[in-house]
């Protein structure tokens, strides 16, 4: 009698200096998956950065978790590599404990036929390194496919670290399917990000429910990868949405729901406005976070006023700079005028002092901490907490030629903590993200 063939996805360890699991979910690691279960074939997916696998939870820092599930990750120092030998900073494994995978993967029903791996970040590669290390002492002989943002952006560099048997580019699932056909007679199903529900067996303890309602980004901004990995904008049917937070409520009993889009509010009229009404006329008593950043321009009177009663919680905008010369070179998305507009839209349907978070990049190539403190300001003038985040260099992007990196450097170094360290005025920066943090206090005071 023959048996259905078994398919495993991990989803890998994180090696850096620092790393915080703000609503963090391989979801193109769970739509691959979830499209194989129906193939047929049995799934078995092994997060490893899943903070609240009963096998490891223990271990992990939950003192400070939000109730959305938000916190530190269990991390152990590790030897940094040579190339980063000179930044002041521990490194670290972060996600499981060696340990407790080899037990989970010890524990394994039947061996896996075929091993997928996502990944992330190309600076992570290391972990992504050791994790498929792992698995070929165990699993000898047996295939690996890598897919994921590293192995997008720099095939070149995946297959020669990572050798897997098969890499997947992007969205590219062709070369998979045949892949699949020879070796099992199996059709590969469409791979969508919502529709989620044979995966979530893998998730003993869920805290929220992730929600893709569009693919990609209409904006090209200068440091971004979104158009490289997703060059085509598209938007999901309402109703598909729904269905799914019913699925969430209903059967899984959650209240807490994650929006992962890169360009939520892209067509607002007909698309997130219908949404949240329809949220409204089901339940009233769910809590909605955005950890990419709002588009502030397309903020209006309505849509602020859906999001306060539809409980969208800190609400995150993108700003980034109140430069006019930076938002010429990096993006036109948002300007000082809308975002303080949308601010205002948004404290006047009932979000109050700190209520808000501002997203500002820092770092970027030739920009000083004058200019950064400029639109920090800006935001905390208006009643808004800031977030900085420090600029990365992205392979593919427009600024990435004005890195100082080029294509044959360690993508170790494309690290925004790498970095920030080798740029000038580090401690004018450092005084900077302290006194933004200072702000943030008094503001919450």
């Amino acid at each position: 009698m023959s048996r259905n063939p078994h398919f495993l996805f991990v989803n890998p360890w994180i090696h850096d200096f620092a790393a915080y699991d703000l609503f963090y979910r391989p979801l193109g690691l769970l739509s691959l998956a979830e499209s194989l279960a129906n193939g047929p074939a049995d799934i078995t997916v092994i997060d490893m950065l899943d903070r609240f696998n009963p096998l490891w939870s223990e271990m992990c820092p939950h003192e400070r978790d939000t109730p959305a599930g938000t916190g530190h990750f269990y991390r152990e120092m590790i030897k940094k590599p040579a190339i980063l030998k000179d930044i002041p900073r521990y490194f670290s494994r972060y996600g499981v404990p060696r340990s407790q995978m080899e037990q989970m993967l010890h524990s394994l029903e039947r061996e896996p036929d075929v091993m997928f791996i996502t990944s992330h970040m190309t600076y992570w590669y290391p972990g992504v390194k050791e994790t498929a290390e792992m698995l070929r002492l165990l699993f000898p002989g047996t295939p690996i496919i890598l897919g994921g943002i590293y192995a997008s952006l720099l095939p070149a560099h995946a297959q020669k670290t990572i050798n897997p048997d098969l890499l997947i580019e992007k969205h590219d699932f062709s070369r998979l399917h045949q892949w699949l056909k020879e070796r099992f007679s199996l059709s590969l199903s469409q791979v969508s990000p919502y529709h989620l529900r044979k995966v979530w067996h893998s998730y003993p303890i869920l805290k929220h429910y992730p929600l893709f309602t569009s693919r990609g980004c209409p904006y090209n901004c200068a440091f971004c990868a979104g158009p490289i990995l997703n060059p085509v904008f598209s938007q999901f049917p309402v109703e598909s949405i729904l269905e799914d937070i019913h699925f969430a409520c209903d059967t899984l009993g959650l209240t807490n729901f994650v929006f992962y889009d890169d360009a939520l509010f892209i067509k607002r009229e007909t698309h997130i406005k219908p949404l949240l009404k329809k949220i409204l006329q089901y339940r009233h008593d769910l809590t909605f976070h955005s950890p990419n950043g709002l588009f502030a321009r397309f903020i209006d009177e309505e849509l602020a006023e859906l999001m306060a009663a539809s409980h969208f919680y800190e609400p995150r905008l993108s700003l980034e700079t109140v430069s006019p010369a930076y938002q010429d070179l990096i993006s036109h998305k948002v300007n000082r005028q809308s975002y303080l507009e949308a601010v205002k839209y948004l404290q006047k349907a009932g979000y109050g002092s700190g209520d808000i978070i501002t997203y500002l990049i820092m770092g970027l190539p030739d920009q000083t901490p004058r200019d950064v403190k400029e639109a920090a300001n800006a935001a905390l003038d208006a009643g808004s907490r800031v977030s900085l985040s420090a600029f990365s260099p992205v392979p593919g992007t427009d600024l990435w030629a004005q890195s100082g990196l080029c294509d044959t450097d360690d993508p170790l170094l494309q690290n925004n903590t790498v970095y920030w360290y080798s740029q000038k005025n580090t401690k004018a920066w450092e005084s900077l993200k302290l006194w933004v943090k200072e702000q943030n206090a008094h503001l919450m005071e």
